[in-house]
């Protein structure tokens, strides 16, 4: 099913001009066809029907639009935070990534929604953070700003104050040095805590200066951004 509406919501245009003609020739073949009061019953029915998926259509499509547009955004964002903290770091290694983690409903781990600079290699695009563990889990429960070093991390996994499942600590990139995860709230009059921006970088945490006030203030901004988009893709 899920092809058909895909189909459907990128041909929108045709799909639209064809329900709009149906709206025409469905009342004037019932009208020639029934007798009153039969047509006329039929002809409203059959306009009505057709009128409303129109509408649905239309209301599905601009949704799917600007759930599109949010992405595309949130995105380039990302990118644009990744690319400010490395030059304003003047970091040597030309590495940064940026992403953008939020819980998953089914077991309220946090995921990555969106991600810029991963590569097909990254086995942690798919990793699975419970809230409170490793850097970006801590940056979650204690609601501020948090810095990893995973220099410090002892052979085979995290330091041990982290608590990252050691099923999810293989999948973190190897040559992977430090982590920023800055919070990001939203919510309007219920404001709170709805994703992570998580920064990482294959540069050892004082070369990418995640613990400089300025570096983290540049992640902060960025962090406020999509907590406005993402008040914006909310329902």
């Amino acid at each position: 099913m899920k092809p058909l509406w895909d189909f459907i919501d990128s041909y929108y245009g045709a799909v639209a001009v064809v329900l709009n003609i149906l709206l025409v020739l469905s009342g004037v073949s019932l009208h020639a066809f029934f007798p009153d009061p039969i047509k006329t019953i039929l002809s409203v029915v059959s306009l009505v029907l057709v009128g409303g998926f129109d509408y649905y259509l239309e209301t599905t499509h601009e949704r799917r639009h600007a759930l599109r547009q949010h992405s595309v955004f949130i995105k380039s964002l990302l990118n644009a935070a990744a690319s400010s903290i490395l030059q304003a770091s003047g970091a040597p290694a030309k590495h940064v990534r940026a992403c953008l983690m939020m819980p998953d409903p089914k077991d309220d781990k946090l995921r990555i929604k969106y991600e810029y600079g991963f590569t097909g290699n990254d086995r942690d695009r798919h990793i699975e953070i419970p809230k409170g563990t490793g850097c970006c889990g801590q940056a979650w429960l204690q609601a501020q700003t948090m810095v990893g070093d995973l220099l410090e991390a002892p052979i085979g996994g995290m330091p041990e104050q982290w608590g990252l499942p050691s099923d999810q600590v293989v999948k973190i990139r190897k040559s992977l040095r430090s982590i920023l995860s800055v919070p990001v709230w939203a919510g309007g009059e219920n404001y709170q805590i709805v994703a992570v921006l998580n920064i990482d970088s294959d540069n050892e945490v004082d070369q990418i200066g995640f613990r400089k006030t300025a570096i983290q203030e540049i992640a902060y901004s960025f962090a406020t951004v999509l907590g406005s988009l993402l008040d914006e893709q909310s329902p």
